[in-house]
């Protein structure tokens, strides 16, 4: 069975990383001949301040999905960018109608940053250009792998997806909560198939691994692709009511986590 997991708000972390109980359930997976796989949102440099080499994972799939990598060590599987002329006509959609935004090179660099922005910028923006300071570059790449989209309200986060869809571009659209503050909405634009499903389905179609024998399990909306996608998925409680709704939810009252109550029944 191939395992795939979502990292922050579904696996349980402490200062130092992964919990000892949740890196045991990891290697137990890895024992019984499954294929455990993380798939985040998170980008390389920010994932390797949490997750070590001996964490049991077999692949990690990362920045939602646009790189994989056998984990620890291995030749990269997949590294989406943009093409030029896709890239060119999301910026000139964003800049028209003034939205704040980053934009980051190719992978594994893009923790660097280009920003553009208003002074008018949601307060999260700047939050976050304080915390990346030390990756501005100093112009723009001249290759793109993602848009990350700041914004101030839901609704413009949805005028924005929907002007995106009436242009029909070719690019995936992750709808996804600042990390920050846990509050203000984000929009992560990556190249077409760069998400979480799509991830999944490249690193099945690579390994030949049959997707219906695959397990999700995520906490938010950045899931969903991954969760529509396998062929059993599961999300945690707290995870929005839509999602609950939808899929498999791990027990509440438990005193196992998601993770170990997943491993127990494999």
């Amino acid at each position: 069975m191939l395992l795939a997991l979502d990292l922050d708000g579904t696996l349980r972390l402490n200062d130092q990383g992964l919990i000892p109980s949740e890196r045991k359930a990891l290697l137990k997976v890895r024992k019984k001949g499954h294929i455990p796989v993380l798939i985040t949102g998170r980008n390389l440099w920010s994932l390797r301040k949490v997750i070590k080499e001996e964490d049991g994972f077999e692949y990690i799939c990362y920045s939602s999905g646009a790189g994989i990598i056998p984990w620890p060590i291995g030749h990269i599987l997949r590294q989406l960018y943009f093409e030029d002329q896709q890239q060119r006509a999301v910026k000139s959609i964003l800049d028209l109608e003034h939205y704040d935004y980053f934009i980051q090179p190719q992978l594994p660099e893009n923790h660097y940053h280009w920003p553009v922005f208003s002074s008018k910028a949601p307060p999260d923006y700047f939050r976050r250009m304080e915390k990346y300071k030390s990756w501005r570059l100093h112009s723009p790449p001249e290759k793109t792998s993602q848009f990350l989209i700041i914004l101030k309200k839901h609704k413009d986060r949805l005028a924005l997806m929907e002007k995106l869809k009436t242009m029909e571009l070719p690019i995936s659209m992750i709808q996804t909560t600042s990390p920050m503050d846990h509050r203000t909405p984000w929009l992560e634009i990556f190249p077409p198939q760069g998400n979480k499903g799509g991830a999944l389905s490249f690193l099945c179609r690579s390994i030949d691994y049959p997707l219906d024998k695959t397990i999700a399990l995520g906490n938010d909306w950045n899931d969903i692709d991954m969760l529509e996608l396998a062929g059993n998925s599961w999300v945690v409680p707290g995870a929005p009511e839509e999602l609950i709704k939808r899929f498999n939810i791990t027990p509440k009252e438990s005193l196992l986590s998601p993770l170990e109550f997943l491993v127990q029944g494999l």
